[in-house]
């Protein structure tokens, strides 16, 4: 099945409301290098104006800079030997810029899909509301009832 993709909807970019909402610069681990948290907070409805300027572009035109998709990996001690490997797990981190640019392009692709009843009934992962365990309930159920 082809799905046609409204571009109208595409094409209306993100608010700058919805971009003020989501820099709501509360990030706990940042890149060496990347603009402090604090600086950002400080300068939010500047920022902001930008940003979103720049995010309609990167989805109008379709292109995003490499730059931003660069992760710094962190190793993580969990616990035990600091020596041994396998007590370690590794973290990404992204820029901030990123992070928020992430964050509302997941929100506006989801909106689309909602919108346009893209979404199954029975997609459980990744959904607000929604989790594993309603999966496993869904299931449980119609087999107990096909088993009646």
């Amino acid at each position: 099945m082809k799905i046609q993709i409204n571009r109208v909807w595409i094409n209306r970019g993100l608010l700058y409301d919805g971009v003020l909402k989501t820099a709501q610069f509360s990030l706990k681990a940042i890149r060496h290098g990347d603009t402090p948290t604090k600086f950002l907070n400080l300068s939010n409805s500047v920022v902001t104006s930008f940003l979103t300027h720049i995010f309609n572009r990167f989805i109008t035109e379709g292109i995003y800079p490499s730059d931003l998709k660069e992760a710094q990996i962190v190793p993580l001690h969990k616990s035990g030997d600091s020596t041994i490997c396998g007590n370690y797990t590794s973290i990404s981190l992204l820029p901030q810029f990123n992070k928020i640019f992430e964050k509302l392009l997941h929100y506006k692709i989801y909106c689309y899909l909602k919108d346009f009843g893209l979404l199954s009934e029975h997609q459980y992962g990744f959904r607000s509301n929604s989790s594993t365990a309603l999966a496993v309930e869904d299931i449980y159920s119609k087999l107990s009832a096909n088993h009646d």
